[in-house]
């Protein structure tokens, strides 16, 4: 029988928001607008609007180590 290990699947809330907040700050001050605006396109033509808040939080996930890649 297989069992969870619950600290192995935690998220580290804190280490989450940090990188959200340094995400934010270098958007707004270092990143090609011009680029984040295609990006943001080629998102919105091939994700769902009801799927995007899940797959921005499993992008999130995933940039922060927080989960497996598949």
């Amino acid at each position: 029988m297989r069992y969870n290990n619950r600290k192995e699947n935690e998220i580290d809330f804190e280490r989450v928001a940090e990188f959200l907040k340094a995400s934010v700050q270098q958007v707004k001050t270092q990143e090609d607008v011009d680029s984040l605006i295609q990006l943001k396109k080629v998102f919105k033509k091939n994700v769902p609007f009801t799927l995007r808040g899940y797959l921005s939080a499993y992008l999130l996930k995933i940039a922060t180590g927080n989960a497996r890649r598949p």
